[in-house]
């Protein structure tokens, strides 16, 4: 996979927001991967509700990592937040 590493950056400076308090940036950091994560997820289980799920459930856990992006290169950022790509809100739903 081909890092864009201007991406990573922005992504890094968003989580470091968001560590520090800026909860709302959350969406803004994952908007641009809900189609690529869902269509992934969706392309396993085939089955929408259990794809919302566990698609949701994947972007709750890479955002546990973040706390530790400021110790890491943009390499090691771009594998930590690669995944991270739905609202966090418990009626997460197919991107439009």
């Amino acid at each position: 996979m081909m890092v864009n590493t201007a991406q990573v950056v922005d992504d890094m400076q968003i989580i470091a927001s968001i560590v520090s308090g800026e909860t709302h940036l959350f969406q803004d950091l994952t908007r641009p991967y809900e189609r690529s994560v869902y269509a992934m997820v969706f392309s396993m289980l085939q089955d929408k509700a259990d794809t919302e799920d566990a698609a949701q459930e994947a972007f709750l856990k890479a955002s546990g990592t973040w706390a530790d992006v400021e110790n890491l290169s943009v390499n090691e950022s771009a594998e930590a937040i690669d995944i991270s790509a739905a609202p966090l809100k418990s009626d997460f739903t197919a991107p439009e």
